[in-house]
């Protein structure tokens, strides 16, 4: 369970765990729930938002895991991980660094790309 662009969110696994493999899959299949994270990969699982289970669905999660149903819970939740993101400061050293690095002599990266990596 994660919180992700302002949503609680179950990983396929925790979700297979509960509904089962079969209605996991259909509800993909269906486009009723949708993995919001981007591609899923080793040490990056897919994301569910807890929402968009249907409300069957959405009883048997909030039996299995209980502080996802307690809006109390939730909302510390979003808070603690926009406590953690407000908290990351650039790092000035890395800055400078992708500020001068070059991918090849004379090529240098883009803003966007300096910003990605500092």
């Amino acid at each position: 369970m994660e919180v992700f662009k302002e949503n609680i969110c179950i990983t396929g696994a925790e979700a297979i765990t509960t509904i089962g493999n079969g209605n996991f899959i259909n509800l993909l299949k269906r486009n009723i729930i949708n993995n919001i994270a981007g591609k899923a990969h080793y040490g990056n699982p897919a994301l569910y938002p807890v929402d968009s289970f249907p409300q069957k669905y959405r009883v048997l999660l909030y039996s299995a895991y209980p502080e996802l149903s307690d809006e109390e819970n939730r909302r510390e939740l979003v808070e603690e991980q926009n406590a953690i993101l407000r908290n990351i400061l650039p790092d000035p050293k890395a800055h400078e660094f992708f500020k001068t690095y070059e991918k090849l002599p004379g090529i240098h990266l883009s803003p966007q790309e300096q910003t990605k990596y500092y």
